[in-house]
């Protein structure tokens, strides 16, 4: 999303060719009015080397003026800019699936290492990622660029107040990385947890499962499985505190946006977020895994609305000094024309 946005901010006579690894456009819909662009068909399943000769044969095919790159999942036209030499090629990190939530696999650190030496730059939204980059994939300081994301204060912005139950909010795809289920887990624990409800807003493999784990630990009727949602922003407005239950995240976007929303935050301990919220929120950071802990903070808020709110206000103020889309998306568009000569 952030991708297709900046697509909107770059010089006209820029034509974009948006190749989907995985066969997946649905960001295209959201790609802004007037932007030129087109789609270039999904490769079907090769080896890795197999596929590095595909990316080749690719760039020989287009002749880009430059290429951007985005995550593990492409790694085989880093392998394919390697084989002809080819530059500026910019390489995004934005985070990581879950087979390697807990740890990293050797084979892909050995890999990175090699092969991000071709990257003209790599760029990274989060403090977290920089040191990784330049501690385990042992990347060149100056080569590695930290550019936040940032978040439309316009868009997402405090709602007034109601007189309802606390809900806890949660936006996320339903998939194994987010541990939904610590979070179901967490929130039977709360002992306020009556007088609450529980909103989950997405969808995904893990849905199901989710909805059986509810019953089990008979709190289905607090809970309310939304689904997927086109315009979340006003469902930050039908909550009191976001909840992350994430077992890796970098700098996600849901906490920029529930900030920015007045909300306050408690998040697994993971990636930026600790950094992200204002001081305030910081104590309501829990390790990974531990339900209890995550219980514990959101029991504290639950009980305490003034504390809510202030945390809440502190947060869009963060969001206002820090966090403003224009400002942050601005540094990026700066970061690409220096790259890449525009």
């Amino acid at each position: 999303m952030r991708t297709v946005q900046l697509f909107g901010m770059m010089p006209s006579g820029v034509r974009h060719s948006i190749l989907g690894l995985d066969g997946i456009y649905d960001c295209v819909e959201h790609i802004p009015a007037g932007v030129d662009y087109g789609v270039l068909p999904a490769p079907s399943a090769r080896s890795f080397l197999g596929m590095g000769r595909y990316m080749a044969e690719l760039l020989d095919t287009q002749r880009p003026d430059a290429v951007m790159t985005y995550n593990w999942g492409s790694i085989e036209m880093v392998l394919g800019a390697r084989k002809r030499g080819f530059a500026p090629l910019i390489h995004h990190e934005d985070g990581f699936g879950p087979e390697e939530a807990q740890r990293f696999l050797r084979r892909r650190i050995w890999l990175r290492r090699l092969l991000l030496r071709s990257a003209t730059k790599i760029a990274v939204p989060s403090r977290n990622l920089r040191d990784l980059a330049t501690r385990l994939w042992k990347q060149p300081a100056d080569k590695v660029c930290f550019l936040p994301n940032g978040v439309d204060l316009q868009r997402f912005h405090p709602g007034s107040a109601v007189d309802r139950p606390v809900v806890l909010g949660h936006v996320a795809h339903l998939r194994p990385e987010k541990n939904q289920r610590l979070l179901l887990e967490a929130f039977s624990k709360t002992p306020s947890r009556a007088v609450c409800r529980l909103r989950i807003v997405g969808d995904g493999t893990e849905r199901l499962g989710l909805e059986r784990l509810a019953q089990q630990l008979g709190v289905s009727e607090l809970v309310d499985f939304v689904g997927s949602v086109a315009d979340t922003a006003p469902v930050y407005h039908e909550m009191d505190v976001f909840v992350l239950s994430s077992d890796t995240e970098q700098m996600p976007l849901t906490v920029l946006e529930a900030m920015a929303s007045g909300l306050p935050v408690v998040s697994t301990d993971v990636g930026d977020v600790r950094a992200m919220v204002h001081e305030s929120n910081r104590d309501f950071m829990s390790p990974t895994a531990d339900a209890t802990a995550l219980a514990r903070h959101l029991e504290r808020l639950i009980v305490d609305a003034e504390l809510r709110q202030a945390i809440g206000l502190h947060n869009r103020g963060h969001c206002e000094a820090k966090y403003a889309k224009g400002a942050c998306y601005q540094a990026w568009i700066e970061f690409y024309r220096q790259v890449i000569g525009w």
